[in-house]
C-alpha cells in the first residue's frame, strides 16, 4: 500500500542523508577553527593523540583545518578535538535515530511525507 511504499523511501532517504551527513561532517572547535568531524577525521585524530602520546614526541604538532590552514597543536589540544568529533558523531545518531522513530510512529502517507529530513545545522 501507500503508507508501506511511503515508509519504505523516506527509510532510504534517510539512511541517505545520514551517509552523507556523516561523510562530511565538520564542526567548529572549542580550539577556534572548523574541524573534519568524519571517520577519517576521528581516526587520524586519535592516530596524533597516541603519537603524541609517546616518549620524546613533540609538544605541538601541525594540524591541517576544514579549510585547509595549519594551526600548532598541542596534546591537549587534539585530545579537545577528538572528544568534540565523537560527540558530534553521537548527534548525528540522535537525530538519525529520532528521524527512525518519527518514520515508525506515522500512520499515514501525509505524516510521512510531512517528515523532513535534514542533518543541516
Amino acid at each position: 500500500n501507500s503508507v508501506d511504499a511511503t515508509r519504505t523511501r523516506k527509510r532510504e532517504e534517510l539512511a541517505a542523508a545520514f551517509a552523507k551527513a556523516t561523510a562530511t561532517a565538520h564542526l567548529t572547535s572549542s580550539l577556534g577553527f572548523e574541524i573534519d568531524a568524519n571517520d577519517a577525521a576521528n581516526r587520524n585524530v586519535s592516530g596524533l593523540v597516541t603519537l603524541m602520546e609517546a616518549e620524546g614526541a613533540p609538544e605541538n604538532l601541525p594540524f591541517c583545518d576544514y579549510n585547509n590552514e595549519i594551526h600548532s597543536v598541542t596534546l591537549a589540544g587534539l585530545r579537545v578535538m577528538q572528544q568534540e568529533i565523537i560527540a558530534n558523531g553521537s548527534a548525528l545518531y540522535a537525530r538519525k535515530w529520532a528521524f527512525r522513530d518519527a518514520i515508525n510512529a506515522a500512520a499515514t502517507a501525509e505524516e510521512l511525507n510531512a517528515i523532513t529530513i535534514s542533518f543541516d545545522r
